[in-house]
């Protein structure tokens, strides 16, 4: 299944418009987290609840759909490895969301994963790696490495590096954190495409337990932080009491009723709304990556789209 690219690279698989599809979403993402005049950016873990609901609610919808007619028997070994990759999978986001909330992003050493992703691959689907493929490979997991590790020692605005600023020991804490966790979203994406190519697993019901184990975590999270996020004063402060603030939310939509009942519709029916589509949409292009190319794909298309987004960012 390929065809001849418009400016000559040869043959071009359709398999690689998902790469695009995924970039495209993912950018449309971005643009709509950044507005600030949207409420539900405020309020991060709320944020993925909606998330994770749109999870279940399109994945039910469009598995009855589209895969009604295909009966399927799997194991009680394969219902609980799918529901412990789907668990990892929804935990590694979660962790992210958390870790950029507390401002550590600096020290996502982000090579790992396409180390581990390489090794979980010649593991569960082996195939001959050339010393002329090996070799870039090695050789930019190296240097970006070290590149994102000088970064962290670099001073921020407040004329302090990370190291400084949050501590040496929490810091170095976060990076093995960080590596294991990685080490098991790498797993779990393998692992993913297995289940699908291997167990024929709808991708639309690995999408749909995404949702409900992310949901219960977000639940938990709630539960043992406080569900009222009484101690936040300010939504601007850094502390677990804002991040997990709920109600807050629905107060501050009560005031925008009261004061403007335009952004408040704006709000409720379309940005929310467009939000949870794009989202799942971009769920739907990272999981048939996995199935129609591999994990490593995704990898290479997260860092052009970052690429060309930090290059936008710097000249603009």
């Amino acid at each position: 299944m390929s065809k001849n690219c418009c400016i000559g690279f040869g043959k071009c698989s359709y398999f690689y418009f998902y790469l695009f599809g995924a970039m495209i979403t993912y950018t449309m993402k971005s643009e709509i987290q950044k507005k600030e005049s949207f409420i539900l950016n405020q309020f991060l873990l709320l944020e993925k609840i909606y998330i994770y609901c749109s999870y279940i609610l399109f994945g039910l919808l469009f598995n009855w759909i589209l895969m009604n007619n295909i009966n399927l028997k799997l194991s009680k070994k394969d219902i609980f490895t799918c529901i412990l990759v789907c668990f990892i999978y929804s935990f590694h986001f979660e962790s992210l969301k958390i870790v950029g909330y507390f401002e550590f992003g600096s020290l996502n050493i982000w090579t790992a994963h396409i180390g581990f992703v390489i090794i979980f691959m010649s593991i569960y689907f082996p195939q001959n790696i050339y010393k002329h493929q090996l070799y870039p490979i090695v050789f930019v997991i190296f240097l970006d490495t070290i590149l994102i590790i000088i970064n962290t020692f670099l001073n921020n605005e407040d004329n302090k590096n990370i190291y400084q600023t949050k501590g040496y020991f929490i810091c170095f804490s976060f990076i093995i954190y960080y590596i294991c966790t990685i080490f098991f979203f790498s797993y779990s994406e393998v692992k993913i495409k297995i289940l699908i190519d291997l167990k024929y697993l709808s991708p639309y019901i690995i999408i749909l337990l995404i949702g409900i184990t992310g949901l219960i975590l977000d639940i938990i999270i709630i539960l043992v932080s406080g569900f009222y996020g009484s101690k936040c004063n300010d939504l601007s402060e850094k502390n677990i009491n804002c991040y997990t603030s709920v109600l807050s939310y629905f107060n501050k939509l009560k005031i925008i009723f009261d004061n403007n009942p335009k952004d408040f519709y704006f709000e409720i029916f379309f940005y929310s709304p467009s939000l949870i589509i794009v989202e799942y949409l971009n769920m739907i292009f990272i999981i048939f990556i996995y199935k129609y190319l591999n994990p490593s794909y995704l990898i290479f298309s997260d860092n052009i789209y970052y690429t060309f987004s930090n290059l936008i960012n710097f000249f603009l």
